[in-house]
């Protein structure tokens, strides 16, 4: 399953680590990561080395095609993202 994860922050990072412990039982791969912070971006792909970058969630939705994705972002963004 190719999973997009959509903010790397608080819980994002939460998601993130939960994705990774789950891909040691599942056929799970975070393929794409967003975040507008790099400090987060970069820290979130040190879990997932050849995962795609993106500075933000919309140019990761209209650039891949995944199984699921993960929007981790403040609340206000969610609508707009889904």
């Amino acid at each position: 399953m190719k999973v997009g994860l959509i903010g790397c922050g608080g819980m994002g990072t939460t998601h993130n680590l939960s994705l990774k412990a789950l891909s040691t039982k599942m056929n799970i791969e975070v393929t794409a990561l967003a975040d507008c912070r790099t400090e987060f971006l970069e820290k979130a792909a040190i879990q997932w080395p050849n995962a795609r970058l993106y500075k933000t969630g919309m140019e990761l939705l209209e650039t891949e095609t995944l199984d699921s994705v993960h929007i981790c972002l403040p609340s206000y963004l969610h609508t707009e993202h889904a």
